[in-house]
């Protein structure tokens, strides 16, 4: 039998789920679970405190619940007060069941978008926030907030209904598996953490001490300018006679180049970026300090199916695993705060470019494929086949710089970047320079000749340095495309395919089924001009109109990606029978092993990385792992 379990409890604006994690939420002081609402599949209801409710009714069911992370981890702090008597439970959660259909996350969204049901949602909104359930009942709205949790019970039993039948059973061991791979946590370097946060909060403090704008007053809100007040900064770059960056975001490079030429003239400008990046880090640890456990552990939150069409894991919970930066940045590196649990060890393994080996697979690059086989890497391969390399000496040493261009053609090219995207794709690999030489004359008329046809916004703001550049990267693009037609061709074939799926009528939608059998869709396509424009995600009453415009090579991008997700998805499985994985970032597993057994238990999860899957019979798959003794990149 199934029965679904939604608790309500106690929330304002400090102790709240939002921007914490249900794991540390339960444990304060003001936790208070005073509601629960069942609703089994045979009729029976209830809904009241959950210490009145006999348990034993639904014993031995499987639970679902909308948000299974949180109703979850509510259930068993309650049997660990003694609330609820003790004994085994299995649980769903029907927000991943939501998204693996490529429907809304929230209850709200999908019970619209799968059942057609209008939710109202003020009660919780308004009436609930800031009360325990005595004041509650002395404001006289107790049976409104009961009826409100008996229907959203009622409604997660019926959306388990309408679509668990067609919810893969390995789909479902991923929900369980994301979901309590981030209740386990992983454990935190607590005394590295300490000395970064103090590191970290000297440069904040110090840089403050270079902002000449915190000691101005703001007319405007009354107060003293904050550190990162645009007004404050517009204010002293008006007063030194500079104009300031167009944009403040921390990659733009305008910016950059901003604060290249004055952050020797004007100290203010390079300490406002100290500021910047020194306060977000300092953020970041805070968070992970907030939620160390007294076994040393974080928990984090991990979602599933993140992404609409691709079904990627995405970080959730205010703390964002799969978007830890790389590297030391201000001196810190975020990654390293973690580490094993005493007496063991890190065992690091990711599926090396799975990306380019999907997207030669799909379009039947035989060459590549033969080459990967034989143990050549993809860039390598390109950088032979497309770009002149020859010799014995691989790319990567014999020509540093061609090999990381090569690279950043593959990785973006190859899912039909244009010359703009590439120049910011080239800078983010850093093979920018190799774009900034001279090109001649006939190349710059036939790049300018291309622009003004098919991107004329783009062209009246560059100055002579930036035609070439852009010129450039044009010839790189020009170039892949020549001279790789399969990929070219398969682009134009999903292109094709999408324009033929959209009728007159509304609510067409194109299907592309993923070797593993999975099918992503794109809803609600529509022509608007030479464009299709659709939907990634079952629309609720909010989102209808957010359409996305959808062409060839984007979809091919989805493909491949869809298809990394889903190879990676059979080994996560597969490791979590025999390991305790304590991360996953993207293509990327951090395993935890005893110490005496990592170097076998290495070579074992090299080969479950590297083992070809068996929907997708001549892909070659590869993998490195290494032993650590904290998480790196």
């Amino acid at each position: 039998m199934v029965s679904a379990v939604d608790f309500e409890t106690y929330y304002d604006s400090h102790h709240s789920v939002s921007g914490s994690h249900p794991c540390t939420y339960v444990q304060e002081d003001e936790f208070d679970p005073y509601l629960v609402s069942v609703v089994r599949e045979d009729g029976l209801e209830y809904v009241g405190h959950p210490k009145n409710f006999d348990w034993s009714q639904i014993e031995g069911d499987l639970f679902i619940a909308h948000n299974a992370s949180f109703d979850a981890v509510v259930f068993k702090r309650c049997q660990e007060l003694g609330i609820i008597p003790q004994f085994e439970t299995t649980w769903a959660c029907t927000a991943d069941l939501s998204r693996y259909h490529q429907g809304p996350r929230s209850l709200k969204g999908a019970a619209y978008a799968f059942l057609g049901e209008e939710m109202d949602k003020q009660i919780r909104d308004v009436g609930m926030k800031g009360k325990h359930w005595k004041d509650i009942q002395a404001e006289g709205i107790a049976d409104d907030v009961s009826r409100y949790a008996l229907d959203d019970s009622r409604l997660c039993l019926r959306l388990w209904q309408e679509l668990s039948a067609e919810w893969p059973e390995k789909e479902r061991r991923l929900s369980v598996m994301s979901r309590e791979m981030g209740e386990r946590g992983v454990t935190v370097d607590r005394e590295l953490l300490a000395d970064n946060m103090y590191k970290l909060q000297n440069t904040v403090f110090n840089s403050e001490n270079d902002l000449p704008w915190l000691d101005e007053y703001d007319a405007k809100y009354k107060k003293p300018f904050p550190p990162q007040s645009k007004r404050g900064l517009n204010l002293f770059c008006k007063k030194a006679g500079i104009a300031p960056p167009t944009s403040l975001a921390e990659d733009a490079p305008e910016r950059l180049e901003w604060e290249r030429v004055y952050g020797v003239s004007y100290p203010w400008v390079r300490a406002m970026s100290e500021h910047r990046k020194a306060n977000k880090h300092l953020k970041t640890l805070e968070t992970i300090h907030t939620r160390i456990r007294e076994d040393g552990t974080m928990p984090y939150g991990l979602k599933y199916g993140g992404a609409d069409t691709t079904m990627r894991f995405s970080g959730d919970a205010g703390f964002n695993t799969q978007n830890m930066p790389r590297g030391n940045v201000m001196g810190i590196d975020i990654r390293s705060q973690f580490i094993p649990a005493p007496g063991h060890k890190f065992v690091i393994s990711d599926l090396s470019q799975v990306e380019p080996r999907c997207l030669a697979w799909i379009t039947g690059d035989i060459p590549m494929l033969k080459a990967l086989q034989e143990g050549m890497s993809p860039y390598e391969f390109h950088g032979r086949a497309c770009m002149g390399h020859t010799g014995d000496e691989p790319l990567k040493s014999a020509d540093p710089e061609k090999y990381i261009l090569a690279k950043a053609r593959v990785l973006s090219l190859g899912y039909g970047a244009s010359w703009v995207s590439f120049i910011k794709q080239a800078r983010a690999f850093g093979a920018s320079s190799i774009l900034q030489g001279d090109v001649d004359a006939d190349v710059r008329t036939d790049f300018i000749r291309y622009a003004k046809k098919f991107s004329p916004k783009h062209l009246p703001d560059l100055t002579d340095p930036e035609i070439a550049e852009a010129a450039n990267a044009w010839r790189q693009v020009m170039d892949y495309r020549e001279k790789n037609p399969l990929v070219v061709d398969y682009w134009r074939m999903l292109d094709r395919a999408l324009k033929g799926s959209v009728p007159q009528s509304k609510g067409a939608e194109f299907q592309y089924e993923l070797p593993s059998g999975r099918v992503m869709r794109y809803m609600y396509l529509r022509s608007e001009g030479r464009d299709v424009t659709g939907l990634t995600q079952h629309p609720d009453s909010s989102t209808f109109n957010h359409r996305a415009k959808l062409y060839g090579s984007l979809l091919t991008n989805n493909a491949c990606q869809g298809m990394a997700r889903d190879i990676f998805a059979e080994q996560l499985l597969e490791l979590d029978t025999k390991y305790k994985v304590v991360l996953q970032i993207h293509d990327e597993v951090v395993v935890e092993v005893p110490e005496d057994s990592a170097e076998e238990a290495r070579q074992d999860i090299q080969q479950i990385m590297s083992r070809p899957v068996s929907w997708a019979k001549g892909l070659p798959l590869a993998s490195e792992a290494v032993i650590t003794d904290r998480y790196t990149k």
